[in-house]
């Protein structure tokens, strides 16, 4: 029987999930804001994570500032976008970075939501 497997730390939420390999899924995690009862909802300061679902182990992907929203990761070969965007801004931009352990950098600026990307 297969039992269900929590990958979210108490306290947090993960959103945007894409997987990375067969064993490995990038999210965005933000704090859980138990506040919020009603109204619209408040802005979530998500940061990527890779999740290994295989060990369990988990690793912070990117490093947004404090008022910067990172989430939308998509896998595209061996690179890893997402959208960065600060709280107030209509705008942000898209990041890509060459695998886990690759330099990250803007590549584009300025864009209204991040691409979507189609592997074949």
């Amino acid at each position: 029987m297969n039992e269900r497997k929590e990958y979210t730390p108490k306290g947090y939420v993960d959103l945007n999930v894409d997987w990375l390999s067969p064993d490995k899924v990038i999210v965005a995690r933000a704090k859980e804001n138990k506040e919020w009862k009603e109204g619209p909802v408040p802005t979530m300061f998500t940061s990527l994570y890779i999740i290994n679902i295989k060990s369990g182990e988990q690793k912070q992907l990117t490093f947004p500032k404090k008022n910067e929203i990172d989430n939308q990761p998509q896998v595209v070969g061996p690179y890893i976008t997402w959208y960065r965007k600060t709280e107030k801004g209509k705008q942000g931009d898209v990041w890509v970075k060459n695998g886990i352990n690759g330099s990250e950098h803007r590549w584009l600026k300025d864009v209204d939501s991040a691409p979507i990307f189609f592997n074949s």
